[in-house]
């Protein structure tokens, strides 16, 4: 639902994409829900992060394209060699510190 389709696949390998070098994609794919979620934002996969804004539902998915035998190819879902990061919505992890933040003119951690 939240990955790129096979027809999607196909119609990237059109001339268009391969003369402007398409190398990375991301595929954002929204949904409507009846009630509003408070799902906390989290990774589906590697390459997919899933967050939840009032009544909608939001996929973003990453893949890397490459050229094998003149013909683009393309990662596959949930391919560990492609690492969406997007503190933003998931935190900071990994190696990332915790930074804390200001109160009242000095600074507090976390």
């Amino acid at each position: 639902m939240f990955f790129m389709s096979e027809d999607d696949r196909q119609c990237l390998n059109d001339n268009f994409w391969k003369q402007k070098r398409y190398k990375v994609g991301l595929v954002i794919t929204i949904a409507a829900m009846e009630k509003a979620g408070r799902k906390i934002s989290d990774w589906v996969a590697t390459n997919c992060v899933e967050a939840t804004l009032g009544n909608y539902r939001i996929w973003l998915a990453a893949y890397c394209a490459y050229s094998h035998k003149g013909e683009y190819k393309f990662t596959s879902d949930n391919d560990e060699s492609v690492i969406l990061d997007c503190p933003a919505l998931t935190g900071l992890q990994w190696g990332h510190a915790d930074f804390g933040g200001f109160k009242n003119g000095k600074h507090m951690s976390s």
